[in-house]
């Protein structure tokens, strides 16, 4: 007997969560949490009209995974790409909706995607798949192993916690009050939109080289600007918060093996961590970067003291009502942005560009206290700066206005 579409999704499989996951599930109770991949191929300006090769390529990617909740959306063509891209990030999934939203615009093939089940690097390996099976160039690729069956035994482990380790989870927390807060109406607002844009060709070379020079990383120079921008977007509400706080998603196949293969830890593998700037370092890219240098000795955060920090806010939050718990993002875990910064020269793409693959973006979330988001990414000697922002907070000519600010600090650095 056929199964109906509507059946067949309420049977859908889903991984335990992680207490990311757990977190993200909840932040999807405010507003939807997706995030979406795109990739620019050359050659395949009339990709659109063959939906049918593009669909079959697709789901041989998917099948190839052998993980049984990852189902997809039938493939869409949409005509403008940021229009697109923004009306996906307004429309939340239901917990009957496959993961993932395929779609072709022009020569963009890209994919929409639920984030509490799987991150970005997991992403990458569906894009991956059906790239191959676009230009047939391979096909016959192993299954994964989902991370998310690793969920249980990392949340039983927090339970072995010590209560003075709890406790200064939480004191850190409170120091959230030494920061900024946005507007009581930010939270939860839709709608969301995205823009991009790239950087001359080289500038990625010379930024990296200019870095190092002077003992920073490419992601210290992305914070920098991140912080001056958000700075002069978003003044102190008091006298006595005139921090700034920028959130960043760290991903934890780097902490567990620097050489693992993400085929190994298909779901979500994500740690969070927020770096904090004193008002008088919010002047300058210069001043920004000697803060960060300041506090270079803070060790990267671990997985287990992310899940620690995510559990404890879960723990906090796990009775408040939507207002309180909006109320709560805002005043004890909200930052004035976000960075979530790719180098995909290490990655897969690096072979394919620029004869086969001219271009990628990655459009990030907005978590329920974030009001805006920049995604650096990296490919050759190309930079494209991607930016999720709240429109009730920035007009379209401010968000603009903004990224060229964000873009003109790394040129000019």
């Amino acid at each position: 007997m056929s199964v109906e579409a509507s059946d067949e999704a309420r049977l859908i499989p889903w991984p335990l969560p992680s207490v990311f996951g757990t977190l993200m599930k909840q932040w999807e109770t405010l507003a939807p949490y997706n995030a979406a991949q795109v990739m620019t191929l050359v050659g395949e300006h009339g990709i659109e009209h063959d939906i049918q090769h593009v669909a079959h390529s697709f789901d041989q990617a998917i099948t190839s995974m052998g993980v049984p909740w990852l189902r997809a959306s039938a493939v869409v063509s949409s005509v403008n790409l940021n229009t697109h891209l923004s009306g996906e990030m307004n429309r939340a999934f239901a917990e009957t909706d496959p993961p993932l939203r395929p779609f072709v615009c022009g020569n963009h093939v890209g994919l929409v995607y639920r984030h509490w089940p799987l991150d970005s690097v997991c992403v990458r390996l569906i894009m991956r798949r059906w790239f191959e099976a676009l230009h047939s160039l391979k096909q016959d690729w192993p299954p994964v192993i989902e991370a998310n069956s690793q969920a249980l035994p990392g949340v039983l482990s927090l339970l072995f916690t010590s209560p003075k380790r709890w406790l200064e989870e939480v004191i850190d927390i409170r120091r959230q009050r030494s920061v900024r807060r946005l507007p009581a109406d930010l939270l939860s607002t839709l709608p969301i939109a995205f823009i991009s844009t790239d950087l001359p060709r080289g500038t990625v070379t010379s930024l990296v080289q200019k870095s190092r020079l002077r003992g920073h990383t490419l992601n210290d120079l992305f914070l920098a600007a991140a912080a001056v921008v958000c700075a002069d977007l978003f003044p102190p509400d008091s006298s006595k918060r005139t921090g700034l706080s920028l959130g960043t998603i760290v991903d934890t196949r780097d902490l567990k093996n620097p050489h693992d293969n993400p085929q190994a830890q298909f779901g979500l593998s994500l740690a969070f961590t927020q770096t904090r700037f004193a008002h008088s370092s919010l002047n300058s890219m210069s001043e920004a970067l000697k803060e960060l240098s300041k506090n270079k000795n803070e060790s990267r955060p671990t997985l287990r003291d992310s899940d620690l920090r995510l559990a404890a806010i879960l723990r906090w939050t796990r009775r408040f009502d939507r207002p309180t718990l909006c109320e709560f993002y805002r005043k004890r875990a909200g930052s004035s942005g976000g960075i979530s910064n790719v180098n995909l020269n290490r990655d897969w793409h690096a072979p394919h560009f620029p004869s086969l693959m001219s271009g990628y973006l990655r459009v990030s979330p907005l978590g329920p206290a974030l009001p805006l988001v920049f995604s650096p990414t990296t490919l050759g000697d190309g930079l494209n700066i991607g930016m999720t922002y709240r429109t009730n907070l920035l007009s379209a000519e401010s968000a603009h206005v903004a990224l060229d600010r964000f873009a003109s600090l790394l040129s000019h650095e």
